[in-house]
């Protein structure tokens, strides 16, 4: 009787375990699939076609010269007329903190071997 008990225990809790191995695959699909879903919309966002706005940089360089920020920028606008900036520099982090200029939507890129909030 012991040795049925024992089994039957066995049995249940490889059920219990294969449950749970089921949960979790079916867990890690879902996240698979919003991945691909914000990998997707990126991608979108990323192939639509960007018009450079050389007047839209000049504006915006002289506006970092006035509050004394040095960086590179780029801007261009979108498929629906919307600013886009690009800034690579020491100082973009800066720049996007204070939101200086509302009308950009604002990509920054920092420096090689800088981290958040610490020099490297």
């Amino acid at each position: 009787m012991e040795a049925v008990n024992q089994e039957l225990t066995a049995l249940l809790y490889r059920r219990q375990y294969n449950s749970r191995i089921r949960e979790s695959r079916a867990a890690v699909c879902r996240q698979y699939g919003e991945l691909s879903a914000l990998l997707g919309t990126a991608a979108a966002e990323l192939s639509r076609e960007l018009i450079p706005d050389p007047a839209g940089n000049q504006k915006l360089r002289r506006h970092l010269a006035l509050l004394g920020l040095e960086m590179e920028t780029a801007v261009y606008r979108d498929e629906y007329g919307r600013l886009r900036a690009e800034l690579k520099g020491e100082d973009a982090r800066l720049w996007t903190h204070r939101r200086s200029w509302p009308p950009y939507r604002i990509c920054w890129v920092c420096l090689p071997g800088r981290r958040r909030g610490r020099r490297a």
